[in-house]
């Protein structure tokens, strides 16, 4: 009864309402006469329709915003990074005050190596992240003008691929482009058949099945291509999906391997900082952190990060 209880009042605060509720629920079962669970009980009630009522005042937006995030996120993985930067403005003035979004341009700026401009923006995710709202517009106009970042002479990259384009590949992108996705999905599948050492299709395959939601099968991609060539870009993008599934013992495993094979990957050495602080391994993602630095000229927005560990 008391574990029942308990496990309500701790799934409340993790604002999981409808677990709590059914935990207040189960203690009652055993004991209706708990007067204290049943004022949690009400409490949760109330807390769950506020919180519905608010996600249904939001969901609009944040699910524009969502959409923009991602349009960027594909461009980027296309090095179409001009436009990837135009989603994530757009993505920002929608709302300025949501972090994801400047996060986002931190790594396009870091990938980039366009430092000043990411240490801009690491100093607005702190000012944000530290709960100040006090962000003169001044800044604010030069951080969410394209202009700000210089990406003319930055030469367009192509997603990570070692081996030439296929028509299927080329005709799967046409369709994704259009959003005929199970096309693009039909398509991919074909070039992987034909060429299964083709690390490109094999990405662009598994960003459309994450897309749909099938992240099982976008794991079974990756792990399929990996076992044709131990690639680093394989090996990171997996370990995004891993941590966004909070799985951080595999994320951290291909983090590793990405630098591993990739020893300049400096996001991997990033996100391996991230995912090891999620676990509390403080002095390991020290580590991964100094990496990042090492790599890439102590940049300030790792410096920051370190200092406040």
């Amino acid at each position: 009864m008391e574990v029942y209880a308990n496990l309500g009042t701790l799934y409340v605060h993790q604002q999981n309402y409808q677990l709590g509720i059914n935990y207040y629920q189960q203690a009652l079962k055993i004991d209706p006469n708990l007067t204290a669970v049943k004022k949690h009980l009400a409490r949760a009630r109330l807390l769950s329709q506020q919180h519905i009522s608010q996600n249904d005042q939001i969901s609009p937006q944040v699910n524009l915003i969502d959409t923009y995030l991602e349009q960027g996120r594909n461009l980027q993985q296309q090095g179409e990074f001009k436009a990837a930067l135009e989603q994530y403005l757009t993505a920002a003035k929608l709302k300025p005050q949501r972090v994801e979004t400047y996060k986002e341009i931190l790594k396009l700026c870091e990938s980039l190596g366009l430092w000043s401009e990411a240490a801009k923006y690491c100093r607005l995710i702190l000012k944000l992240t530290n709960g100040s709202n006090n962000i003169q517009a001044v800044d604010r106009r030069s951080l969410n003008s394209p202009q700000a970042l210089d990406l003319s002479a930055i030469p367009v990259k192509k997603a990570a691929c070692d081996s030439p384009q296929s028509n299927e590949l080329l005709q799967g992108k046409s369709f994704a482009s259009q959003g005929q996705h199970q096309s693009a999905i039909a398509c991919y599948r074909r070039a992987i058949k034909q060429q299964p050492k083709l690390i490109e299709a094999y990405l662009a395959l598994s960003e459309l099945l994450i897309q749909s939601g099938q992240l099982k099968a976008a794991i079974s991609c990756y792990l399929l291509g990996l076992k044709q060539q131990q690639h680093p870009q394989l090996y990171f993008a997996l370990g995004n999906i891993y941590q966004g599934i909070q799985q951080w013992s595999r994320a951290v495993l291909c983090y590793q391997k990405t630098v591993q094979y990739d020893p300049q990957h400096v996001q991997a050495y990033h996100e391996l900082g991230e995912v090891l602080s999620q676990q509390k391994q403080w002095s390991d993602a020290v580590k991964a952190y100094s990496q990042a630095i090492a790599k890439k000229l102590k940049f300030l927005g790792h410096t920051i990060i370190l200092a406040m560990l």
